[in-house]
């Protein structure tokens, strides 16, 4: 009865439980890949944990700009010229009437 009562509260303070998960070979060396690439996008460490949440969000995840943040070491030169197209393509936006 202990033990239950221990689990409970564990679980009522938010206290992470570590799980074992057996894998087939395959399956962990694809899985260390992904971790891989996601560190290498990132730039920073990353755990299979986080590893597996990434793949688990899959494609409604991606794709936002905000995933950028950070991936591109930019110039002043750089950022003036995009600043520059920016400010060209915002000149030809035409703004619908309203009505």
């Amino acid at each position: 009865m202990q033990k239950i009562l221990n689990s409970v509260t564990f679980c009522c303070w938010g206290v992470d439980l570590a799980r074992s998960v057996r894998v087939e070979e395959r399956t962990y060396r694809r899985l260390s890949q992904a971790s891989g690439r996601l560190q290498a996008m990132l730039g920073r460490p990353v755990s299979l944990d986080e590893a597996i949440w990434s793949l688990l969000r899959g494609t409604r995840e991606e794709g936002r700009i905000s995933d950028l943040s950070g991936s591109w070491d930019m110039s002043e030169v750089e950022a003036r010229e995009v600043e520059r197209v920016l400010r060209e393509g915002w000149k030809r936006w035409k703004h619908p009437k309203s009505a």
